[in-house]
């Protein structure tokens, strides 16, 4: 009993050293660019070292759902990660396939119990606790704060040295720490201005979106001198200068684009002091007019079928004279609809053939008469007549025509006021037939009357 007891609690142990020594593993630094200088480092600050057999690391994105696979277990197999040391991962140390990191990500690090030993994200990511790292620069955990700074791969980050010296001179004056060790760490939080962009990462093809940048010193305080340079990716370009508001831009087409910007501290710089990127997703506007209501209750549906809510603030109905605008914040959600009374609208069931849907911009969406005429035209081709148009009036009767119309399956409204006009045409036709067979009999008749003479037996 005794001796389970002792293996009960060596295993406690065991597994309890082992935890601590998990939690000294940790995402120590990023680079995304340049891709080729891509690389993620993890650093072991335990006193022993620690088997990465059976870890992986995930990664997610601004617009995505879950984490997905970025560093698979196979990559960690049999490798191991030494005392204070680092390991460092990217296409050349590993020899990874692929290894996609792009802005506003968010990555986590997992043990072989699936248990998520550290996570960060960047930018617009989830868990962010950094800005977006420019070109040539990389994200560095410094006295578990994240900064901006130039790459240290493998070896100690930036201030980590600093903090070493800090450390020599402690030893000798207490006070003289404390300042060494704030100043360089302040020097360290500081060492590049940032441009951040905002704006939705998924827009509408033919739709106005806002766009925004907010530019950082070196002390974190917000710039709003200077040169800014957008390119949209669609041969579009922006320039402002000393006036960093929002504007608007439209994307006419489909697609994923790339939106750039440089900031300039001057107006005649050459060399932009920081740049940023982001991919916009372009998707078709395909909001429709489904469906109308009737004479007696009348109201417009409209329809959103794509896979992200739409904004159609200040869009605009119209038919014959009369205008209906939506109002600021009118989103019609993913597959959903959205029903606008004939109260609140102001058409009626006679406004329908003519209604039209334009955005804001002025283009035309959706033409509900245009969508009729398709339906009618597409019906007329595909359904054949059971009973041919063309057939001979005069070889039938009338009875034999009222059969027809019943039989035939034409269900067009054209088709419908061609047999009532048919019918009242055959049937005045016949009218005057009788009419003039009758005048025509009294005639003869008459005149027979005069040559005879009636004799009485």
């Amino acid at each position: 009993m005794f001796k389970r007891t002792i293996l009960v609690l060596l295993g406690f142990a065991f597994l309890f050293v082992s935890r601590l020594a998990y939690a000294e593993v940790v995402i120590n630094e990023i680079q995304l660019n340049p891709t080729e200088e891509r690389f993620i480092e993890l650093y072991n600050s335990n006193s022993s070292s620690v088997d990465l057999t059976g870890w992986y690391i995930q990664r997610k994105t601004q617009t995505g759902s879950s984490f997905n696979s970025l560093v698979s277990k196979t990559y960690f197999e049999n490798k191991t990660i030494g005392v204070n040391g680092y390991f460092l991962i990217s296409k050349d140390t590993l020899g990874l396939n692929t290894f996609t990191l792009t802005e506003s990500n968010t990555i986590q690090l997992k043990n072989l119990n699936q248990e998520v030993m550290d996570k960060i994200g960047w930018g617009d990511g989830e868990s962010s606790v950094v800005d977006n790292p420019p070109d040539g620069k990389s994200i560095q955990r410094v006295n578990n704060e994240w900064v901006i700074a130039s790459p240290t791969p493998g070896t100690s980050n930036s201030s980590s040295s600093v903090n070493d010296s800090s450390n020599t001179e402690s030893n000798t004056n207490d006070d003289n720490f404390s300042t060494q060790d704030t100043t360089e760490t302040e020097s360290v939080k500081t060492t590049t201005i940032k441009a951040k962009i905002l704006t939705d990462a998924i827009v509408f093809a033919g739709q106005p979106f806002e766009i925004e940048t907010n530019v950082f010193g070196y002390s974190n305080e917000n710039i709003v001198l200077g040169r800014a340079y957008w390119n949209f990716g669609d041969g579009g370009s922006f320039e402002q200068i000393n006036n960093f508001e929002k504007f608007y831009h439209i994307y006419y087409y489909p697609g994923e684009y790339v939106l750039f910007l440089e900031y300039y501290s001057n107006n005649t710089s050459r060399t932009p002091e920081t740049t940023s990127k982001m991919i916009i997703k372009v998707l078709p506007t395909t909001v429709t007019i489904s469906k109308v209501g009737s004479i007696k209750d009348f109201f417009i549906e409209l329809s959103n079928n794509a896979s992200s809510d739409i904004d159609i603030s200040n869009w605009i109905l119209r038919a014959n004279e009369k205008t209906f605008m939506f109002p600021k914040n009118s989103v019609i959600m993913s597959k959903k609809q959205m029903i606008i009374s004939d109260k609140i609208s102001g058409f009626s069931f006679g406004d329908k053939y003519n209604l039209k849907l334009f955005s804001s911009t002025g283009e035309l969406v959706f033409s509900y008469s245009s969508s009729i005429k398709s339906v009618k035209t597409l019906a007329q081709n595909s359904i054949p007549l059971k009973t041919p148009i063309t057939e001979s009036v005069e070889a039938r009767s009338v009875g034999d025509l009222e059969a027809a119309v019943v039989k035939s399956d034409v269900g067009t409204e054209d088709n419908l006021i061609y047999g009532i006009s048919l019918f009242a045409f055959l049937g005045i036709s016949a009218s005057a037939a009788y009419f003039v067979r009758t005048r025509n009999r009294k005639a003869i008749l008459g005149t027979a009357g005069n040559d005879f003479e009636i004799i009485d037996e």
